[in-house]
């Protein structure tokens, strides 16, 4: 599935925002009228909306919800289109389960990689450096991308490097520490094109770091395993991938509405992280 629609997901990165605006409603009215059809918490929650006349400027007056609503209310609010289950690790003090389909886990995967398609020649490697957890975002969704291998982050640094030289990655994914460990092994020979970040934030001195062992393209990526994910274009900036999802700010609180999230509707939801615009 990756595949086929990769080509769709890369040519929405020069998406001009009247044609991501159109996107969105179309999305946004189809995830409230599949919940409301599919899911009898939020058919209750969402009584006296009309689908169909829905627009993004209505948005606000909808109630929101919270990870504790979706771990106690789980089964009323699945629309029984899962496939997979993906899981927070609880460091905010609560356990999520978030539900996804096929087309859904490859959205998402296609969300956190599609500069990095975009960039890097076709035929390579990708190798992910992730829990080996598969119900772990990262994990699950490496595992997606055709020919990609998962190795696990947790393993001596020596065998981790020792077989990044028998694979010889093209694009080298993993958590800016791990990143940053093995940019300071000197001997290392491996000599990736492109360098994804992600799951911890990626400082100057660690993205100078990787810059100068392997002379390669250092993408930051935020993601979330509700389905907020922000890549970096290589210059500097975080985009998020507003084509798929609504972000909005509550008073310098993330609310997100995953228009992907057909398996487990995400709307309206807290996402627990403060938020501020950068200046155009």
């Amino acid at each position: 599935m990756i595949d086929a629609l990769a080509p769709d997901f890369i040519r929405r990165i020069r998406w001009t925002a009247d044609r991501i605006a159109v996107e969105r409603e179309a999305r946004l009215r189809a995830l409230v009228r599949l919940a409301i059809a599919r899911s009898p918490w939020h058919r209750e929650r969402l009584a006296g909306v009309d689908p169909d006349r829905l627009t993004e400027a209505d948005l606000p007056r909808l109630p929101t919800m919270t990870k504790r609503d979706v771990m106690r209310h789980f089964d009323a609010i699945t629309t029984g289109l899962g496939t997979r289950e993906l899981h927070t690790s609880g460091s905010s003090g609560e356990r999520g389960v978030f539900v996804y389909s096929d087309r859904g886990l490859a959205t998402w995967a296609l969300c956190f990689m599609r500069f990095a398609l975009r960039d890097v020649p076709v035929g390579g490697l990708t190798v992910t450096l992730a829990a080996s957890d598969d119900n772990h975002a990262s994990s699950a969704c490496a595992r997606l991308v055709p020919g990609a291998i998962v190795l696990d982050m947790h393993v001596p640094l020596a065998r981790t490097c020792a077989r990044l030289e028998e694979l010889q990655p093209t694009t080298l994914i993993g958590y800016a520490s791990l990143l940053e460990r093995l940019a300071a092994v000197t001997d290392l020979g491996i000599a990736p094109k492109c360098i994804i970040s992600t799951s911890e934030p990626l400082d100057l001195a660690a993205r100078r770091a990787m810059e100068a062992a392997w002379h390669a393209e250092v993408l930051d990526v935020y993601a979330t395993t509700e389905g907020l994910i922000a890549p970096s274009c290589g210059h500097g900036s975080l985009h998020v991938n507003d084509d798929v999802c609504i972000l909005e700010n509550v008073g310098g609180k993330a609310y997100l509405t995953n228009l992907y999230s057909d398996a487990q509707p995400l709307i309206r939801y807290e996402l627990g992280d403060e938020l501020a615009w950068a200046a155009d």
